[in-house]
């Protein structure tokens, strides 16, 4: 039976007895489950806390240095065809530097529980000038030497960690434009050939519509956390932190919206400052505030998306606002579910609605996609329709000319009878492609009420 693990930030009080923000500790906590809905927490015996053993929290080798920061967030990876054993899980967590900033460290672990630094890590002498201003921390804090980090003297905040054509990518939340200026979030995005080593030479991979550069900090159109990226193959998809800014706290709003990608670089929203998720209203406890966090999954007809919650509305400068910000606004982790792979669909307008000077009319569109493999035997094409009476959805597979490959063509095409979420495409002559590069065009065909809905389409070995 599959296991669903989470690893995740759980923020508590090193003095049980002085609960304020100014003893917040953030472990990193891990939970397990059967259904991805119903959650429980082992006991690891790993890491003493409050006097004891008795609890979820994963041992970072040979201490968890940074535990005081007042902040912290990590993603993980998880590598099973890596060679080395050892570093078949990898996270990378935030911690504070001696550049006076924050940035992501990389960690390995066997068994997802018991955790190494990646890098030799070294930690900076303490400044009694070095303190987290936000959280109005009196004295030195524990940092790492920017140098042991690996990373550039900028602040980096994680969105996501993934592995795409072989290299690393991980962005995250920069505040730093390319002049070096503090400005309004923006996702800043890095590779590695192996993890460990970083380059320098950020992309910065979205600037939302309307967003400037030289607002304050926290009230223009920024990207909290960067963007939390679903690797899909030859794409990606992913949700970041829409952050709806404005100057006191208690008019700021936290959504989350949607991207793609076909490099893990660029990112492109489907519609500009489309909301894919709406905080909720103040009586919710997703109110005012939502966390993307990189947990996505298909489970049979669902698409599974983890998140958590922050209420901006809570928040706020003063020690005990951020006390209450601690206690009130964070902790908890929520489920969306949605059709499988349901995050939009391509359907046609309806002829009778269309003005005058308006185009697409006809009542039949199309799409295409970028050019693809098909190698080491046939391949198939399934789609995740919703079909529509007296509408039709068919299917051509073009070869690098953009010509219709013998047999293959729209003519050729067996208009999908049915719906669902997994729909094999059929030609006259048979369903298998043979090896070779191609492009597919989808057209959709409306004559009644509603349009056919396309969500997504795929093309799998035809052994699968």
């Amino acid at each position: 039976m599959a296991i669903f693990r989470m690893w995740y930030c759980g923020y508590g009080y090193r003095d049980p007895a002085n609960r304020s923000a100014d003893t917040v500790s953030p472990n990193v906590g891990y939970a397990e489950s059967a259904d991805g809905i119903n959650w429980t927490k082992p006991n690891l015996g790993l890491v003493e806390y409050h006097g004891n053993r008795n609890n979820n929290i994963v041992r970072i080798e040979p201490e968890d240095y940074t535990v005081t920061w007042p902040d912290r967030n990590i993603h993980v990876l998880y590598e099973e065809d890596d060679p080395d054993p050892a570093r078949r899980y990898k996270m990378m967590m935030y911690v504070p530097h001696s550049g006076g900033r924050c940035t992501m460290i990389p960690l390995i672990s066997a068994d997802g529980l018991r955790w190494q630094y990646a890098r030799p890590m070294k930690l900076a002498e303490p400044d009694k000038n070095f303190a987290h201003t936000l959280y109005e921390r009196k004295g030195p804090v524990p940092r790492f030497t920017i140098e042991s980090t690996g990373m550039p003297n900028e602040h980096l905040e994680g969105g996501t960690l993934i592995r795409f054509g072989r290299i690393y990518y991980l962005n995250g939340q920069s505040l730093n434009g390319h002049n070096g200026k503090i400005m309004g979030r923006f996702p800043a995005t890095y590779w590695s050939s192996d993890f460990i080593n970083w380059n320098h030479e950020k992309a910065v991979s979205l600037l939302r519509w309307g967003y400037t550069s030289n607002s304050p900090v926290h009230e223009s159109r920024e990207v909290h956390e960067g963007v939390a990226l679903w690797n899909r193959g030859n794409a990606l998809v992913g949700i970041y932190g829409m952050w709806q800014g404005a100057k006191n706290w208690s008019d700021r709003r936290l959504h989350l919206g949607l991207v793609t990608s076909v490099d893990a670089t660029n990112f492109r929203e489907p519609s500009h400052d489309y909301v894919f998720v709406q905080a909720g209203n103040a009586d919710k406890w997703d109110a005012n505030g939502l966390l993307q966090g990189q947990g996505f999954e298909n489970v049979g007809d669902k698409t599974y998306i983890w998140y958590g919650s922050w209420d901006l509305t809570a928040s706020g400068a003063t020690p005990q606002v951020n006390t209450n910000d601690m206690v009130l606004s964070h902790g908890d982790v929520g489920l969306l579910t949605l059709r499988r792979d349901g995050f939009g669909h391509v359907s046609v307008l309806d002829p009778k609605t269309v003005g005058k000077n308006d185009a697409f009319g006809t009542g039949v569109g199309s799409l295409m996609t970028v050019a693809f493999n098909v190698e080491g035997g046939s391949a198939r094409l399934f789609a995740n329709v919703e079909t529509a009476k007296d509408g039709k959805v068919c299917f051509e597979v073009l070869d690098r000319r953009g010509v219709p490959l013998n047999g293959f063509s729209l003519g050729d095409s067996i208009p999908l009878e049915q719906s669902g979420v997994k729909v094999g495409v059929r030609w006259k002559s048979g369903s298998s492609i043979p090896p070779g590069t191609y492009r597919v065009r989808g057209q959709i065909e409306r004559k009644g009420t509603t349009s056919p809905q396309l969500y997504a389409f795929y093309v799998t070995s035809n052994t699968n």
